[in-house]
């Protein structure tokens, strides 16, 4: 998990991309989940400006203030789960200011029997 530098976008920045780098030289697939503290977009054309094939997944708003609401709660995924399918979502909650944001495997979600 990941928590955003408050008020403070380049250092938030520069410890997502070390973690990203080091999660890279992996292989292994990864999902990075938190409170950015910055916009699902600024991380979504920053991880296509490092030349990455992670993508974000979000739910929609997730912290709000009296004046506004913005999308910091998110994942973001290795490309090595492009092909599954995944869905993200808010869910209503008793916090004060923040949604909890869920990610859930389509596998996951059926509600079939095995036979």
């Amino acid at each position: 998990s990941c928590y955003g530098t408050t008020g403070n976008r380049d250092q938030t920045l520069g410890n997502l991309k070390r973690v990203i780098d080091r999660l890279e030289l992996t292989t292994c697939p990864y999902i990075i989940c938190g409170d950015f503290n910055i916009e699902v977009q600024e991380v979504s054309d920053k991880l296509v400006e490092w030349k990455l094939q992670a993508r974000t997944m979000h739910g929609g708003a997730s912290c709000f203030s009296k004046e506004s609401s913005s999308t910091i709660d998110f994942f973001i995924t290795s490309q090595m789960f492009r092909a599954q399918s995944i869905s993200c979502y808010t869910a209503e909650s008793g916090l004060a200011t923040h949604r909890p944001v869920m990610l859930m495997f389509q596998s996951f979600q059926d509600t079939g029997r095995v036979k």
